[in-house]
This record gives structure tokens, C-alpha cells and sequence, in this order.
């Protein structure tokens, strides 16, 4: 018997890449920026309008598979269900980790939504990783969706992406009704061209099968499915090739991946010889093997250790002797440091409330984010999960059905259902022509903060001037030099709320400029063409409170009241962490409020010496030690510390009057400190040197979660659509971390938790709270 199989055992020897192979070379650059991927943990994807969508966005570095330590900038788009923009957020993202929210308001009056967030750095590269979630609003409005006949979609897909006659080959099985669901079938075969079975298959829940059969010379193939509901659909099978190879992955999720590269005879007899190139590659890592095509040898295994292969997901790719791709397959190792857990316990305190113990499992510190849902919510569809966002899509095309079926709990059994639909994805989403001809090139730079730049209309700006941008909101106060009346603030931090106040710094006094400015990154207000979907509004419970009356009362809207206080004259001593304060009302009427500031100050024992605008301050009444003495004083304007032991110029304040203050309040301790708070009434701006704005784009102010005021907590309707708590922040290493809420009078909780590990480990879990 002639031998026909030619096994490779690949268990424990792997080259590296080597740099002066064409593969190779091309194969690095194409993978040598650093990307990111964005996700988003939300509380959950159906609201209610008044409610909020609370997330955490965690952005990941592909290469490193840890969070991004470099990242600032994370764009949050909300668009309608047709694909318009509806508002946008930029969200400060530090140490790969950002908070925020959106309110769901009156405006929000579509029944759904589309929320993406990206980076600007991502668009230099042709996959698009940027998230997406489609989420629901359920308002008065909504209304059923009325059934139709369920249309069926049968798809037949070779595996590696070809078929070859005369030779082993499997096939792809997908199974999908009108609204893009799997579907499991009743049955399934492959038949030839005289109608004889020649296999048998199924699918699984997600409408994914396989089938391997030998695709003879001068015949045709089709497959043909029995639904559940007793409907037959039919597929013809792609026809094969007269020669070629075939590949065939068998990855049993144990301690070895086969691949199996299958020809016939005809190949053998024109390509005996010849030299192929198999890379196992996952964007950040890549080794290489090869075989050579014998005349009597038409199978060929390749069996790789999966200790040496990167774990989670990679891709197996053959090339010919000239470097041209010829099959590929998206395969998944799994391995136990993909994901981590923590241990939660919990009881119930005083009435209604929980307290929520966490504890870690090991020393890597846990960024985690936890959504607290009535137990039978109807509320929390996740397009993604941290798992299938960071591992799975950034190889696939396709999208994915429940991918936190795969990684709760996991199993062979749902490794394996993880196989099928990786086989039915085909190639993955890295094109080897842009591999070999267009590696990326940084058209967009990497966004940190926001940069401000403009012009100055002035005659009178000399060399030696400087722009001084100082805004209260945001805690800045920042100089940068004029050059030929333009000028740069780059990578500053401004909160969406912010007022930027500009002034000029000249040799003899502050000037009010007359400015243009630009403030990047533009917002990008661009619409895009949402993909097709056929979801239908989820059936609303039957309760004795109406949908409309509850929406309209169920959540108090907020009210912001306010007030002038009685101002009472606080001219006495005043207790503080640095000993005694004296606190000066300017508004009672007590001190002569054309008094310039610093002599003022000089009347309260401190030394102003220099020349404006290089005038310094000491503190010359202060301890008897004359080393407490010589300590430089600290003065803070409304908060933030505007002259300080690394900054003692008071060019700021030099030209001020008290009657820009409404209450200064002054300690004599170590060097002194001065704490001077504005007077919003009158506004320092009246003094003709300090030009005021309004930022034209900040990162969004980062709220604390508060819970919806309910109309009712019992009824059907909160425990389909509610919430019952949000908690994003949360760090977990040694200390165990405890935290309570209201219960809200459900006795069943589902809690869910998504976050991510120090070492790129990811926590995704479900847990009953009973």
C-alpha cells in the first residue's frame, strides 16, 4: 500500500520570523503602530426615557493585550436608527479607563439607538474596530411589531476557503431566519448530482454546522436543510476546483491543533516539489513551518503545541511557493489566563439595602465595572461582551449572536460551538493585499487632550509677550509664548463645562487680546449607514400601571434651585488643618474696595518686593523660627494655586482691586497661604485685561451614578425595564472592597460584572443574588 500521509510534528520547535523573508517583513509592518479597541460597559441596553446609560469604556492595546496606559482621548457618538448624529462626548480616558454617561431625555424620541466610540488614532488603519451597541428606548410610543412569515437564509462556506476534487473537504453549515437569528434545524444532508447522501449534518443553536465529504470530478453537490418547521431549503454546493489544496482545522481544545492540508493526484503530478508556507499569526505575534508537496503524499498534518500558540484567538495561513496566499481558517486557543474571577458575597442590611463584599483571587489588581437589574430584566443585550470585543472581533468580519454564550462558564461544549462559528466567519478580516502593499501610515496623529491654537490682533505684541489661558473649571492656569501673533496650548485637559479666560503678559501690565482661536479636535458630526437589522420591540408586560402614565411620572426630573445667602461678616478667626485663618468679607463694606490686592496683602504682614511683573511675596509676620519664615507663600485664586515655591510671580493678581474678590481668607502658618475667592457678581473681566470664552469642545464631566426616582418598583414594567444600582469605579487587589445599596424591594438581583486585570485577564461575570 503506497503511503498517503505525511505527518509534521510541530510540538516543540518553532522558528521565529525571520526579517528577510517578503511574508515576513511585509507581515511586521503592517502590525508595527500599536492599535486600539475601544469598549463599553453599559448598566444595560434598554431605557427608559429620564434614565441615564452609565458606562465604562476600557480601551485595550492589541499588541500588548493590556489595557492602553497612553490613550486620553475616546470619542462617544450617539446616533437615531437611521444613522444620523445625534450628540457626541469626548471622554478622558486615563490609564486605558473612562466614566461617563448619557442622559435619555425628551429628544430621545426614536425607538432605538446606535452608540459608538472610537479614537482618532484608529483611523489609520483599515479594520474598523470601533464599538458599536444598539440600544432600545422604550417610550409610550412603542408599539408591537407584527409577525411575518419567517424567511430562511441557507449559506454553504469551504472551509479554508476552497474545494478541491477528488479530495477530502469540509464545508460551513449556516442556518438563519428573517431576523438574522441561527436557527437549529431538524436535519441536514449533502446529496450528489444522482440525489445519494453522501453526509449527514446539524446545527447548533446559533444556526452553525459542518459537514466533510470527497467532492468527485464530474459531479455537483447541494445541501438540503429541514427546519423545525418542517420547511426544506436547498444550497448548491460551490463547485471544486480540478486541483488545489484543501485545509482542515481539528482543534479538540486539548494539548494540540491539527491542521490538515488534503490534494489529489493531478496537483501532485504538476507541483511535486514545490515548497508552502504555513503562518500561525494574531496580529501581535506570528512563527512560521513549511511543507513540501511528495507525489505519493496527498494529506499533510501540521500538529502545533498549544502551549506555543498565543492564546485566544489566531489565524492558520498557507502560501505557495511565490508568497501568494492560498487558504485560511480563524481558530481559537483557549487557555485559562484569558479570564479571571473575583469572589462576591453579599447580605442584607437593615431594610431594603445590600451590602456587596468583593474579594480577588490573586494579586493582579482588577479594574471591574457591575450592573445591579431586576432578576427577570428584559434589559441587558449586549452586542458585545469584553470578551468577543477584545478576543474575537478584531479577526472576524462577521458579527457574532449571545458571544457571552461562549466565555460564561466556558466548556468543550461551547469551545466547540466557538469552533463552528469561527469556521463559518471564512478568511479573517486582515487583507493580504494591504498586508503586502498598503501597511498603515500614520495620517491622523494620537490624540492627547485638547490643543488650542490661534492669532493675536495686535500691534503691540513684542518678543518677550505671553498669553496666559487660565480657566476655573478646569483647574488651569497655563502661559505659552506669542510668535508672530499666533500661538499653541497643545495637550491640555478642559472640561465640556468649562470658561477659558485669556489675558496677554506685556513688560509693564496685562492686556485684554483680541484673539481667533481653533480648538482640536473637531467634532465629527458625520452620519453612517447603520446595517440592516430585523429586531423587533420586545412585548411589553401586562401591569396594572399604564405604560404611558408610568413613563410619564416614573422618574422625578431634576430641579436645580437657586439662592443668594445671607452674607454675614466672617472677620474672625477660623480653625483649619494649617492652624488659625482670617477671613475677609470685602462685600460687607469694611475695607476700601479700590484698594489694590497686594497692598492689601502688605497690611497683613506679607512682603511684596520686585517689579511687576516679576513682584514675589513672603510672609514677614508669620512664626518666630526664621526658617518657618523664609517657607514661600501659596496663594490659590478661587481653589487652584496660582503662585507657589516653584512659581512666585503675581502677575495674576497684581492689578486687581478688592472689589474683584468677595472674600479673601489668609493664614500666617509655615510660609503663609492665601486664599482669594472672586466675586462672580462684579467679574474680574471688568477690569479690560482678561478676554472670556466658552470652550468649544471638553471632555465630559464624570458623574456619580444616582438612582432613578421610580414611579413604582413593583410594578412589571421596572422589573423588565429598571434599574436598581451602577457601580463603575471599582479597584480590587488586596483589600477586600465593600459597598451597599438599595434593594428596591426586589428579592432576586442579577448582577453582572465586566473588567479587566493589570495583566490583560478578563472578568466576565453573571451572578443571582437571591
Amino acid at each position: 500500500m503506497k503511503k498517503t500521509l505525511l505527518t509534521l510534528l510541530l510540538l516543540t520547535s518553532f522558528n521565529l520570523i525571520s526579517q528577510d523573508k517578503p511574508i515576513d517583513k511585509s507581515y511586521q509592518d503592517y502590525f508595527n503602530f500599536h492599535r486600539e479597541i475601544p469598549y463599553l460597559h453599559f448598566n444595560k441596553t434598554t431605557f427608559l426615557q429620564g434614565e441615564n446609560v452609565w458606562l465604562k469604556a476600557y480601551v485595550l492595546n492589541q499588541q500588548t493585550q493590556k489595557l492602553h496606559k497612553h490613550t486620553t482621548n475616546l470619542h462617544v457618538t450617539v446616533y437615531n436608527e437611521k444613522g444620523e448624529h445625534k450628540l457626541s462626548k469626548l471622554l478622558y480616558v486615563k490609564d486605558g479607563i473612562a466614566i461617563g454617561n448619557i442622559k435619555i431625555d425628551s429628544t430621545f424620541t426614536d425607538k432605538s439607538y446606535y452608540i459608538k466610540a472610537k479614537t482618532k488614532w484608529m483611523n489609520n488603519f483599515y479594520e474598523d474596530e470601533t464599538f458599536s451597541q444598539k440600544i432600545k428606548i422604550v417610550n409610550g410610543s412603542s408599539t408591537l411589531t407584527t409577525k411575518t412569515e419567517n424567511n430562511f437564509d441557507l449559506q454553504v462556506l469551504p472551509e479554508g476557503g476552497h474545494l478541491v476534487e477528488s479530495t477530502i473537504s469540509t464545508v460551513g453549515i449556516v442556518v438563519k431566519d428573517s431576523k438574522n437569528q441561527g436557527v437549529k434545524i431538524k436535519s441536514g444532508i449533502i446529496v450528489d448530482s444522482q440525489n445519494k447522501k453522501v453526509a449527514a449534518f446539524n446545527t447548533n443553536q446559533f444556526g452553525f454546522g459542518k459537514a466533510s465529504f470527497s467532492y468527485e470530478p464530474n459531479n455537483r453537490y447541494k445541501a438540503i436543510v429541514v427546519t423545525q418547521e418542517n420547511k426544506t431549503i436547498t444550497r448548491d454546493i460551490p463547485i471544486a476546483k480540478p486541483q488545489g489544496l484543501t485545509l482542515i482545522i481539528s482543534n479538540p481544545n486539548s494539548s494540540y491543533i491539527k491542521a490538515t492540508i488534503n490534494t489529489n493526484k493531478s496537483t501532485l503530478q504538476n507541483n511535486s516539489g514545490k515548497k508552502y508556507q504555513v503562518l500561525v499569526h494574531n496580529a501581535s505575534s506570528s512563527f512560521k513551518s513549511s511543507f513540501t508537496l511528495k507525489k505519493e503524499h496527498k494529506s499533510y498534518n501540521l500538529i502545533y503545541s498549544t502551549k506555543k500558540i498565543p492564546a485566544g484567538t489566531n489565524i492558520i495561513t498557507v502560501f505557495d511557493e511565490n508568497g501568494r496566499p492560498l487558504l485560511e481558517r480563524v481558530f481559537f486557543n483557549y487557555k485559562k489566563s484569558l479570564s479571571t474571577a473575583i469572589h462576591s458575597s453579599f447580605k442584607r442590611i437593615k431594610r431594603d439595602s445590600i451590602m456587596i463584599s468583593l474579594t480577588n483571587n490573586n494579586k493582579n489588581l482588577k479594574y471591574l465595572s457591575i450592573s445591579f437589574l431586576p432578576n427577570q430584566t428584559k434589559s441587558y443585550d449586549l452586542t458585545n461582551t469584553m470578551f468577543s470585543k477584545f478576543l474575537l472581533n478584531p479577526f472576524i468580519k462577521g458579527s457574532i449572536e449571545n458571544s457571552k454564550y461562549y466565555f460564561n462558564n466556558t466548556d468543550r461544549k461551547k469551545l466547540a460551538d466557538l469552533d463552528l462559528l469561527l469556521l463559518n466567519q471564512g478568511w479573517s478580516k486582515y487583507n493580504w493585499y494591504n498586508i503586502f502593499n498598503n501597511p498603515p501610515k500614520e495620517r491622523f496623529e494620537f490624540e492627547k487632550g485638547i490643543t488650542i491654537t490661534g492669532t493675536i490682533n495686535s500691534k503691540k505684541i513684542t518678543d518677550s509677550s505671553k498669553l496666559m489661558l487660565f480657566s476655573y473649571e478646569s483647574n488651569l492656569f497655563i502661559e505659552t509664548p506669542i510668535v508672530d501673533n499666533k500661538f499653541t496650548f497643545k495637550n491640555i485637559y478642559l472640561n465640556d463645562t468649562s470658561y477659558i479666560n485669556y489675558t496677554v503678559i506685556g513688560k509693564e501690565k496685562l492686556s485684554k487680546p483680541n484673539i481667533y482661536n481653533n480648538f482640536y479636535p473637531i467634532v465629527n458630526k458625520t452620519n453612517f449607514n447603520p446595517k440592516i437589522t430585523f429586531d423587533s420591540i420586545v412585548p411589553f408586560s401586562k401591569s396594572n400601571i399604564d405604560l404611558k402614565d408610568f413613563i410619564n411620572n416614573r422618574i422625578l426630573d431634576e430641579v436645580e434651585i437657586t439662592a443668594k445667602s445671607k452674607k454675614k461678616n466672617k472677620n474672625k478667626p477660623l480653625r483649619g488643618i494649617y492652624g488659625l485663618f482670617d477671613s475677609y468679607r470685602i462685600a460687607d463694606g469694611h475695607y476700601p474696595k479700590t484698594q489694590n490686592i497686594l497692598a492689601f496683602l502688605r497690611t497683613k504682614g506679607f512682603n511684596i518686593s520686585g517689579n511687576y511683573p516679576n513682584e514675589t511675596i513672603q510672609n514677614q509676620r508669620g512664626p518666630s523660627s526664621i526658617i518657618m519664615r523664609q517657607q514661600p507663600t501659596s496663594v490659590f485664586l478661587d481653589n487652584q494655586e496660582i503662585v507657589s515655591r516653584f512659581n512666585n510671580d503675581l502677575f495674576m493678581i497684581s492689578n486687581m482691586n478688592l472689589s474683584d474678590f468677595d472674600e479673601i481668607i489668609i493664614s500666617k502658618s509655615f510660609g503663609g497661604q492665601i486664599y482669594l475667592f472672586s466675586n462672580n457678581d462684579a467679574g474680574i473681566n471688568r477690569k479690560g485685561y482678561i478676554l472670556k470664552r466658552k470652550t468649544k469642545i471638553g471632555f465630559a464631566s464624570e458623574k456619580e451614578y444616582y438612582q432613578p426616582k421610580y414611579f413604582s418598583t413593583n410594578s412589571d414594567i421596572f422589573k423588565d425595564y429598571g434599574a436598581i444600582y451602577w457601580k463603575s469605579n471599582i479597584q480590587l487587589k488586596d483589600k477586600e472592597v465593600r459597598f451597599k445599596f438599595p434593594a428596591l424591594n426586589n428579592k432576586y438581583i442579577k448582577m453582572y460584572i465586566e473588567g479587566i486585570s493589570e495583566n490583560g485577564s478578563i472578568i466576565f461575570q453573571e451572578i443571582e443574588i437571591q
